[in-house]
């Protein structure tokens, strides 16, 4: 018999079954919620600033390049702390409980038809919300 033949040793923690939502990033079926800010606010402002700046700027220019690699460096480090995020709640998750289920959903899916204003929210959004 080789090692992949013989069934795994139950470890006796519980199961759980983990939500991934649109406001709340991950949320366990005991009501834990696992979420976390991906840009910090001065890093929002910084952006939207660097986004007025390229727009200004003439395409293909070396001080539009520059402002791009700037743009490019906060989306990276969002990326990274989204990706770190991620990473520590799958390890806290599968070292609290003996099965993790999660639900296979594709997010952009979920959240096409929600675009749109406070006043004209989008399709089917009521629905969504209740």
């Amino acid at each position: 018999m080789t090692p992949a033949d013989v069934a795994p040793v139950p470890n006796g923690l519980p199961a759980v079954g983990v939500d991934r939502g649109v406001e709340i990033a991950f949320m366990t079926s005991d009501g834990v919620p696992f979420d976390q800010t991906m840009w910090r606010p001065t890093e929002k402002t910084r952006l939207v600033a660097l986004e007025r700046r390229k727009a200004r700027q003439c395409k293909g220019s070396n001080r539009f390049k520059r402002i791009c690699v700037a743009i490019d460096r906060l989306h990276r480090r969002a990326a990274n702390r989204r990706r770190d995020f991620a990473h520590k709640t799958s390890t806290t998750l599968a070292k609290n409980h003996g099965l993790v289920a999660i639900e296979a959903l594709v997010m952009p899916n979920m959240t096409r038809s929600a675009r749109g204003t406070v006043e004209a929210p989008g399709r089917r959004f009521a629905r969504r919300l209740g």
